[in-house]
């Protein structure tokens, strides 16, 4: 297994591979994308706003949903509990 270190932050490169395809399946439904990203995060210990989420979701988008998207996307979002 490979792991991305994204800004302090350690999430397995296939992880963040299933998250971006579970991005995909939502399409452009950003509160929903939002929740996935949450759930994501916290289920790997770290917390992250209602608010961040959603940012992070629009920006994931914004970035033609690519993986180095969604690295950069929860890296600004995410907080260390």
């Amino acid at each position: 297994m490979t792991t991305t270190a994204v800004q302090g932050i350690q999430i397995d490169h296939e992880d963040l591979e299933g998250l971006r395809t579970h991005l995909l399946q939502i399409g452009p439904d950003y509160c929903g994308a939002s929740e996935v990203i949450r759930a994501f995060m916290t289920g790997r210990g770290y917390g992250i706003s209602p608010e961040m989420a959603r940012l992070a979701a629009i920006e994931f988008g914004r970035s033609g949903c690519s993986l180095e998207g969604i690295k950069q996307a929860i890296s600004q979002a995410a907080q260390v509990n």
